[in-house]
């Protein structure tokens, strides 16, 4: 799962404040809206009106090999993420400024990457308020992807239960279709999960892609045909 794929999609990311405020809101504002599976960066976005403080807050990520790898308790503290804004967590640990943050500095264990390119390959990544992981008062967001949207059970996916228990998820066995051409994902859906009844599901996300050869090959002769019938007309 080390294989680099270029992320094509324009991600609009909202100029995060970070800061010691403790200003609060509401937690299930706080999701994971992105992953890119080129830079290795996957951001979290507070679509929420209020600060939210991050203290004590975790990750537990989980692959077809990994099924419990928790990022410390105090990995977070001291970031508050404000309304509007965007934190990147960075896997490759080439994070720079101050909207941005390694995942060796969270302290604890993680998924080594966050792609999946081949059959039987799936990621789970989950977003706790604390370290009660089974409860789901605790969970705040789930993001589940696998090859083809196949349904990878095992260590892949152990907390997958409780987000649908939470309502932040619809199903267990729902995964979001990645391909070898897949570049990153992005939630298309913000309106936060869980209190309001809006379950996130696979279709909740829109999945980039490198353009096959076949239609970067069209796509140039469509554009040379114009050209060339331009230039007659002119």
């Amino acid at each position: 799962m080390k294989r680099l794929l270029i992320f094509a999609v324009a991600v609009l990311l909202a100029q995060p404040t970070l800061s010691q405020a403790q200003t609060t809101g509401t937690v299930e504002d706080v999701q994971i809206r992105s992953v890119d599976f080129s830079t290795q960066v996957l951001e979290l976005f507070n679509n929420g009106s209020s600060n939210q403080a991050l203290d004590g807050w975790r990750f537990c990520t989980h692959d077809e090999t990994d099924g419990f790898d928790y990022t410390s308790s105090g990995g977070l503290n001291g970031i508050t993420l404000g309304a509007g804004s965007s934190l990147s967590v960075h896997w490759a640990n080439d994070a720079t400024g101050p909207d941005a943050i390694n995942v060796s500095s969270l302290g604890g264990a993680w998924i080594d990457d966050l792609t999946v390119a081949g059959v039987g390959e799936g990621i789970s990544l989950n977003l706790y308020r604390d370290s009660s992981f089974g409860s789901t008062a605790s969970i705040v967001d789930h993001v589940q992807y696998s090859y083809s949207g196949a349904n990878i059970g095992g260590p892949a996916n152990p907390r997958g239960g409780v987000a649908v228990g939470a309502g932040l998820w619809g199903t267990s066995t729902d995964w979001i279709p990645i391909e070898s051409t897949s570049t990153g994902l992005i939630l298309s859906d913000t309106a936060f999960p869980g209190a309001t009844g809006n379950t996130h599901t696979s279709s909740s996300y829109s999945v980039s892609s490198i353009p096959e050869p076949s239609a970067l090959l069209l796509f140039s002769v469509g554009a040379a045909a114009l050209s060339v019938r331009r230039r007659r007309i002119s």
